[in-house]
C-alpha cells in the first residue's frame, strides 16, 4: 500500500494544533504544559496529518544513531564510535538530555492536540470514531512517554500538558516514576477500551496516512495490548503481582501474534531512514565488538543480517571507548546503510514472546516458558530474513542458547532479548537495565560504569528549580548517569 502523505501539510497542521513556535533545541520540561491550542480549528479527519507527522518523527528518533539525540545504541553496546569517543566513554555534556527530551515532547504535544480535538468534536463523532482518534493518539502517547521516563526517571505527567490559559505556561511538578508508570498503565487501558469500540464499529479514518497499520483499528488494538505488556513488564521486579495480571490480561485480549503484526514504520525515497541518511557521507559508527563477538561465539545466523564484514572480509567489532577504523571493523549491514525504506520498529512480536516467557518462568512453568522463548528467537530470526527452519532449530538447541528450565531465566532471556532488539536501542537499553543481562563491561577509558539514565535538560535546574529539586529527590540519587531508576532494582 502506498501512503500519499503531504508532509508539509502535516507539519503545518501539527503547528496549528499545538499553537507553538519552537525556536530552540533546549526546551525544558515546561513544554509539557504547553496548551494544545485551538484544536477545534481542525476537522476531525485532519488529525490524520498530525498523526502522520508524529509517526515519522517518532520513527526517525527511534531508529537514528546519534551521540546527541540517541546515544542508546552506544550505551547498550550494539554499536560504537569511530572518530568521537565521548559517548562511548560515557562523557556526556551537561546538556546531553536536551535534544532527546525536546524531540519527544514536541510530538507528545501534538498527540495531546489530537486528543483535545477528539474531545471537542465528540458530539459530532460516533463512539467508534471518537475512540479511534483518541485511542490511537493515546497509544502513541504511552509509547513516547514511557521512553521519556525510562531515560530520565521522575518527570511531569499528571500535571503535564496543562496551561493557566491559552498563552501562559506554569512550572509543572514532577511525579515519581512509580506514579508515572501507574498512569501509563491507566492510559493504555483507556486506549484499549477506546480502540475496542472503534474496532467493533469497523472505523478506519487514517487508511491513506497511517504508514504503520494503514489505519486498521484491530491492528492498533493489538499494538495497545502489546504496549500494556511492555509497560507492565518494566514493573515486574517491583510490583510483580499487578504486573503479571496486566500482562496476562493484555495477552488474553489479543496482542501482537506474528511478525505481520509488528509496528513497523517504513521510510521511503521521500524521507530517508536515518541510518541510510547518516551513511551517505561518513561512517561515525560501527558494530560493537560486544555484539560481533557474541554473534560469532553463538554461531548466530543473524551476524550477516546485522553487520557487514570489514575490507578484509572478516567480521570484527569496534572496541568500545576507542577510535575505530571503518575499513578495519564491521559496519552495519548493507541494507541498513543503503535501503532508504528500512523500517523503524516500535514494538515487535519477539518482544511479546520474550515477556510471556518471563511470566511463565516467574510462575514456575518451565515448559510454557521454553515454548515462548523459542518462539521469540524464531520470530527475531524471521524478522531479519533468516527462514531456514533447520538452522533456526539448531541454533535454539545449541549450547549457550537452549532453554534448560533450571538456570537463570533473566540471563537466558536478557541475552537473547539484547540480540533481538538490535536497531531498537531505546528498548534494548531499558531491558538491559531491568534484566541485568548481558553483563556489559565498562568501555575502555571510561571512569564510570555503563550509564543507567540520562541527565535532565540542562536549564531545568534554573527554569523550574523547585520542581526540578523535587524530581531529583525522588530519584534517590544524583542527577547523573549512575542513579538507577525506580524499576531498576537489581
Amino acid at each position: 500500500m502506498k501512503y500519499k502523505i503531504n508532509i508539509r501539510k502535516a507539519l503545518l497542521l501539527s503547528a496549528v494544533g499545538i499553537g507553538l513556535t519552537f525556536s530552540s533545541c533546549t526546551d525544558d520540561f515546561e513544554q509539557l504544559n504547553t496548551n494544545p491550542k485551538s484544536p477545534k480549528e481542525l476537522a476531525a479527519e485532519d488529525t490524520k496529518y498530525q498523526l502522520a507527522n508524529v509517526q515519522y518523527n517518532y520513527a526517525f528518533q527511534y531508529l537514528q544513531i546519534s551521540r546527541v539525540d540517541n546515544p542508546s545504541n552506544v550505551l547498550v553496546q550494539h554499536l560504537t564510535q569511530t572518530t568521537y569517543v565521548d559517548v562511548s566513554q560515557y562523557n556526556f555534556a551537561s546538556n546531553a538530555g536536551d535534544q532527546f527530551y525536546t524531540n519527544w515532547i514536541r510530538k507528545a504535544n501534538d498527540l495531546q492536540s489530537i486528543i483535545s480535538n477528539a474531545e471537542l468534536n465528540k458530539e459530532s463523532l460516533s463512539a467508534g470514531q471518537y475512540g479511534y482518534i483518541k485511542g490511537i493518539a493515546l497509544a502513541h502517547f504511552v509509547f513516547g512517554m514511557q521512553n521519556v521516563t525510562d531515560h530520565f526517571g521522575p518527570i511531569p505527567y499528571t500535571n503535564a500538558f496543562r496551561a493557566i490559559d491559552g498563552t501562559e505556561f506554569f512550572s509543572p511538578s514532577y511525579d515519581s516514576q512509580e506514579l508515572v508508570y501507574d498512569n501509563l498503565l491507566s492510559d493504555i487501558n483507556e486506549a484499549i477500551t477506546l480502540l475496542t469500540a472503534a474496532n467493533e464499529e469497523g472505523v478506519n479514518m487514517y487508511e491513506s496516512s497511517d504508514r504503520i497499520y494503514g489505519g486498521s483499528a484491530s491492528s492498533w488494538l493489538k499494538f495497545a495490548n502489546s504496549m500494556k505488556i511492555r509497560v507492565a513488564a518494566r514493573m515486574l521486579d517491583i510490583k510483580e503481582s499487578a504486573a503479571l495480571t496486566a500482562i496476562e490480561e493484555a495477552a488474553a485480549a489479543g496482542a501482537i501474534a506474528s511478525n505481520a503484526d509488528n509496528a513497523d514504520f517504513p521510510f521511503g525515497d521521500d524521507n530517508y531512514q536515518p541510518i541510510a541518511d547518516e551513511h551517505r557521507n561518513r561512517t561515525d559508527y560501527v558494530v560493537s565488538e560486544t555484539m560481533i563477538d557474541r554473534l560469532i561465539e553463538l554461531s548466530d545466523p543473524r551476524l550477516s543480517a546485522y553487520a557487514s564484514p570489514n575490507n578484509a572480509g572478516d567480521y570484527v567489532g569496534g572496541v568500545n571507548g576507542t577510535t575505530n577504523s571503518a575499513d578495519e571493523t564491521s559496519t552495519v549491514a548493507a541494507n541498513l546503510k543503503s535501503d532508504p525504506s528500512f523500517p523503524a520498529t516500535f514494538i515487535q512480536y519477539a518482544e511479546v514472546e520474550f515477556i510471556l516467557a518471563e511470566v511463565a518462568a516467574r510462575k514456575g512453568d518451565a515448559a510454557t516458558a521454553k515454548a515462548h522463548y523459542d518462539k521469540a528467537i524464531e520470530a527475531s530470526m524471521n524478522k531479519w530474513g533468516i527462514t531456514d527452519a533447520a538452522a533456526i532449530a539448531d541454533y535454539i538447541a545449541s549450547e549457550g542458547v537452549a532453554w534448560d528450565g533450571t538456570g537463570n531465566y533473566k540471563e537466558a532471556i536478557g541475552e537473547q532479548k539484547w540480540l533481538a532488539l538490535y536497531m531498537q536501542s531505546h528498548e534494548a537499553w531499558a531491558e538491559y537495565r531491568r534484566l541485568d543481562y548481558p553483563m556489559l563491561e565498562r568501555a575502555v577509558g571510561a571512569t564510570v560504569d555503563v550509564p543507567v539514565r540520562i541527565f535532565y535538560p540542562s536549564n531545568e535546574s534554573t527554569a523550574n528549580a523547585v520542581n526540578y529539586a523535587e524530581g531529583v529527590q525522588m530519584l534517590n540519587g544524583a542527577d547523573d548517569s549512575q542513579t538507577k531508576l525506580w524499576w531498576d532494582v537489581n
